[in-house]
């Protein structure tokens, strides 16, 4: 969900809470997990540049494994859409 703010910034929230079979696969010991994100965007000429938290989940890691890894982090990320018309 983007909420827009003033002077070409927007607020972007996220809440995902994902259960059923699929989690319920091999490595997984929880057949549902809940996730977060909070983020601001700021639009620049024909960019969107995009710093966002992003709760991994409350689900374990796989051990000795970075796939699928439930880490906290923070991301930028940088985003225009092409062709660029007048």
């Amino acid at each position: 969900m983007g909420i827009p703010l003033p002077k070409d910034f927007s607020l972007s929230l996220h809440v995902g809470y994902s259960f059923g079979d699929y989690w319920d696969g091999g490595f997984l010991d929880n057949s549902q997990y809940f996730d977060y994100a909070v983020g601001v965007a700021k639009t620049v000429g024909k960019f969107s540049v995009n710093v966002k938290y992003i709760n991994g989940s409350d689900l374990a890691d796989i051990p000795g494994s970075n796939l699928f890894s439930t880490d906290d982090k923070v991301v930028l990320s940088l985003a225009t859409t092409f062709p660029w018309g007048e």
